[in-house]
Parts: C-alpha cells; sequence; structure tokens
C-alpha cells in the first residue's frame, strides 16, 4: 500500500540521483518506445478486420429505457479503433460515462486481451477512439454522473470482449457478470 509506493518513489529518486535524470528519462523513453513495439507487433498478428458487437444497460435509473453501448472494433496496421458510434445518447439519469472512464475500460479490456505487455503511454499510442460527443458514454457537464459509471465500465470491458471473440478467439476473454456490485 502506501509504504510500497513511497518506496517505489524513494528507488526512483535513487536510480536518478546514481545515473542522472537524463539518463532516467531516455530509459522512460526507450520503455515506451519498446511497448508501442510490442503492441504495434501483436496488434498486426491479428487479422485485420471489422468487428461489431454490442449490450444494453437495463436503464438510466430514471427513464425504463435500455442503453446501447455499441462497439466496431477496427484492427488494420498495428492499430486499433475503439468506435462507439451508435451508442445511446445522453440520458437523464447518473448512467453517463465520462469519455476518460469510457477509454479506461477499453484499456482495461486490452491489458487483458494482451497481459504480457506492460501499460504505460508506449502501449496506448496504437489505439484509437470514436466516442460521439452526444454519447452516454462521453458525459459532459451537466450531465448526471455517480458510482454507477463503474455498471457502464464493466459493460464496456464485456463489448470489448464480446468484439475481441470476433476478431481473436483463441485469446479472448468470455464476458463477466458485467457489473461491479
Amino acid at each position: 500500500p502506501f509504504a510500497v509506493r513511497v518506496e517505489r518513489v524513494v528507488q526512483v529518486v535513487e536510480v536518478a540521483h546514481r545515473f542522472g535524470l537524463e539518463a532516467v528519462r531516455r530509459g522512460v523513453d526507450d520503455l515506451a518506445d519498446r511497448c508501442e513495439q510490442a503492441m504495434r507487433s501483436r496488434l498486426r498478428q491479428l487479422p485485420e478486420g471489422h468487428y461489431e458487437f454490442d449490450d444494453f444497460l437495463d436503464n438510466d435509473g430514471i427513464d425504463d429505457t435500455p442503453l446501447r453501448i455499441k462497439l466496431a472494433v477496427v484492427i488494420r496496421d498495428g492499430k486499433i479503433l475503439f468506435d462507439f458510434t451508435g451508442s445511446s445518447h445522453r440520458c437523464r439519469g447518473p448512467m453517463n460515462n465520462p469519455l476518460s472512464n469510457t477509454k479506461s475500460a477499453c484499456f482495461v479490456a486490452l491489458k487483458h486481451a494482451f497481459p504480457d505487455i506492460p501499460i504505460n503511454e508506449g502501449t496506448l499510442r496504437p489505439v484509437e477512439f470514436i466516442v460521439p460527443d452526444e454519447s452516454f458514454l462521453c458525459a459532459r457537464f451537466p450531465s448526471p454522473t455517480s458510482g454507477s459509471s463503474a455498471e457502464v465500465c464493466q459493460r464496456i470491458i464485456d463489448v470489448c470482449f464480446g468484439a475481441f471473440a470476433q476478431a481473436f478467439p483463441d485469446q479472448s476473454y468470455a464476458q463477466a457478470f458485467s457489473t461491479s456490485s
């Protein structure tokens, strides 16, 4: 926990002191570049294509209308695109999800798909997103959000898994129970 994190910071400071800050910066940049190359290499090993999957949340907590999460995953030329075009619009209830949470859920799904590739800025360079501004997956003020975004994120992860199962079924995970509670 906290003591472990403090110890890690102390170790980084010691390394920077011993080798110099510029050497540490170069090492961080090199690691990011290597992780980018690893992710692009892995994506190039997958069949290029357009894979779609969608699922629904029961409602937004106010209106009894299902909320659609529609995802198209496009794998091409060492890149992956997560396109949420066609997902439901913002809602009155607190199921609107901030864009950062939507992207983070996709990154969690990628980490499950490629557990051996460390996650850092370089790993995420080949990842692109289309999340329409009016979507409940791109919440903006004054749209209500809440802790229920965990529910939305769990469903986004499962929708990613559904698309991945079409693209690379031998190394994909099954959907979980799509809830955090």
